[in-house]
């Protein structure tokens, strides 16, 4: 093999070597893309959490809301019933009265 052949097949190796750095640069390129793409993926994520989470803070106010309200409403309720069975127990009183005064009057 002279040197003419030798530079020939080094030049060859050279190239094949070029050539295989591009290839590694296009494949570098392609997983940056798609690690970029997963970046925003993810951002997307987070964002959609925090607007789900935020919903969620709002949904837990209203159901603290309506129970308060429900124990307020059963309050006013157990009020009204305790009213109720005063006017009752008065009126029972007051027939009994009545009754036993017609009957003292012998009716």
């Amino acid at each position: 093999m002279d040197n003419e052949e030798f530079q020939r097949l080094v030049l060859q190796e050279l190239t094949g070597i070029k050539d295989n750095v591009a290839s590694i640069e296009d494949k570098v390129a392609g997983i940056e893309t798609v690690q970029q793409g997963m970046q925003n993926s993810l951002e997307r994520m987070k964002t959609r959490m925090d607007h789900m989470e935020t919903r969620q803070d709002e949904i837990y106010q209203v159901v603290k809301a309506i129970e308060h309200s429900n124990q307020v409403g059963r309050a006013e309720m157990d009020s009204q019933n305790v009213r109720l069975a005063r006017v009752e127990g008065k009126l029972k009183k007051t027939g009994e009265v009545l009754s036993d005064d017609v009957e003292a009057a012998g009716v």
